[in-house]
């Protein structure tokens, strides 16, 4: 028998196989679409609470809240319209504002207290828990 030379530098794929192969390849691409979203992070920042020593209280306005919900500011007796009087004087930009509360003392004065720091622009409000006395 002769060989003709004139034969094909590549056999042609059955039909099935090429069927297979471009499935193999739509199915990575896919693959490599979805799953590439997953490996960079999301858009929004999660602020996550922060210890604050003692020495952040220098030079910053604290204001106490006792177990009987009587307000302190920086150790005077206050009560909450000359609070917030005294508060509206105060520029927030640089200046952290505590609010240490005792473990018995009510959540809602707490909570008046946060709102109206937040409401007279305070954008770092901290609230502590009271170290009980021994």
């Amino acid at each position: 028998m002769k060989t003709n030379n004139l034969t094909p530098a590549f056999v042609p794929l059955h039909p099935v196989l090429a069927v297979a192969a471009m499935n193999l390849f739509l199915l990575f691409l896919l693959v490599l679409i979805f799953f590439s979203s997953l490996a960079k992070p999301s858009g929004f920042e999660i602020r996550m609470p922060r210890a604050v020593v003692s020495e952040g209280l220098q030079g910053a306005q604290t204001i106490t809240i006792t177990a009987e919900n009587v307000l302190y500011l920086n150790g005077k007796v206050i009560i909450l319209n000359e609070l917030k009087r005294d508060l509206a004087k105060v520029n927030f930009k640089d200046q952290n504002i505590f609010i240490r509360a005792d473990r018995r003392s009510s959540m809602g004065r707490v909570m008046d207290v946060w709102d109206l720091c937040r409401a007279l622009g305070g954008s770092r409000v901290h609230i502590l828990a009271s170290e009980e006395e021994k």
